[in-house]
């Protein structure tokens, strides 16, 4: 999706305008930001504009086209009359961007929505959101992924914060949680940025020790292996574990399904610092997967008490997860009650959510 330019005569309306990254590439924060701009849509005059750098690599290309579409979209605010704005924020050395259309839109008298995807500057204290939110000014209104990040934001930033809570659960419709299979071993799943960011080799590890106990457990691993490290530690472990590994690469849309309907668990020890809400653990959860992970980010609230297990950052994670892995090996029953919570858990997720974005919309088109 690019940018469209109002039709002739309508430009000084009141209008909604949604600034941010659209796929490609598909990320979490583009996924995000196309969904919400479809909604809004639906609903209210909206014109969109696009900042997509059209590539994950960064370098002086990347900044280059990141640089024009962000001016371009300074510009169509510029001309687009009045209304509230839309706008994921960037995180580290991007919020310079940020400023730049945050401190435009307040010079311009209209009401922005600062949607949150990352914990870069909520782990640490970062003045360049300082910068960012004196720039904007006390009409500011934030969107946070779950009550712990917008929590953490105001002990840093400031307990004024104007803010509001928007689960990326809401974006999600629930799947068919099937039977899990009695007369197969324990399969274990992997999806992401295969890195060790995203815990690679912990799932690896992870899996080394399970099937020394389980020797019919499976692991199916999934997402692209950028690195040439990440595709060699793959190949590896393809050679020592042989066919109980199944690896294949990027998935989407129909194989993306399968690959959840061929695990009974969903394993995701990151370490990734700015870690926020994975899109993919919502996914899992959707199909009543239970989900084994580090409670980086929102991830505990996503999981709670009955989506699965989650562990301290700083914990062994093969000592904490291994346990949980081998008694549902063991039993089965067990199995399908952690199932049957999970898809429990997502569906209140769900509800939360829809309820969140309705009440996100009303305010944004107010």
């Amino acid at each position: 999706m690019g940018w469209r330019m109002p039709e002739p005569g309508t430009g000084n309306g009141r209008r909604v305008l949604v600034i941010g990254p659209m796929p490609p590439p598909v990320h979490g924060m583009s996924a995000v930001t196309a969904e919400v701009a479809d909604r809004l849509t639906r609903r209210f005059d909206t014109l969109v504009a696009d900042t997509s750098p059209g590539s994950l690599v960064r370098g002086m290309r990347y900044h280059a086209r990141k640089c024009r579409r962000v001016l371009r979209a300074a510009r169509i605010m510029s001309r687009a009359g009045g209304g509230s704005v839309y706008l994921p924020c960037d995180a580290r050395w991007g919020l310079l961007y940020t400023t730049l259309l945050t401190g435009l839109a307040r010079l311009l008298g209209r009401t922005v929505f600062l949607h949150h995807h990352s914990f870069a500057y909520i782990n640490d204290n970062d003045a360049r959101m300082r910068v960012m939110t004196r720039a904007a000014g006390p009409t500011l209104q934030h969107v946070f992924l779950c009550p712990c990040m917008a929590r953490r934001f105001s002990e840093l930033y400031g307990a004024e914060t104007r803010s509001h809570v928007l689960s990326n659960a809401a974006f999600y419709d629930a799947g068919a949680a099937e039977p899990r299979t009695t007369n197969a071993g324990l399969r274990v799943g992997h999806l992401s940025n295969l890195c060790s960011d995203k815990g690679l080799d912990i799932v690896l590890d992870t899996f080394r020790e399970l099937a020394q106990r389980h020797p019919d457990a499976r692991l199916v691993l999934a997402g692209p292996a950028d690195s040439g490290a990440d595709r060699a530690r793959i190949e590896d472990a393809r050679e020592e574990f042989g066919e109980r590994l199944d690896y294949r690469g990027p998935v989407y849309a129909a194989d993306k399904q399968r690959f959840y309907r061929d695990i009974d668990v969903f394993v995701f020890p990151t370490r990734y610092f700015n870690e926020a809400q994975p899109l993919v653990l919502l996914e899992a959860l959707s199909v009543g997967i239970p989900v084994v992970s580090y409670s980086r980010g929102c991830i505990a609230d996503i999981v709670g008490d009955t989506g699965g297990r989650c562990f301290d950052s700083a914990s062994d994670f093969v000592g904490e997860a291994l346990p949980v892995l081998d008694a549902w090996a063991r039993d089965r029953s067990a199995l399908e009650r952690a199932s049957s919570a999970a898809a429990d858990r997502f569906a209140a997720l769900h509800a939360e959510g829809q309820g969140q974005l309705a009440a996100l919309l009303d305010r944004i088109g107010a």
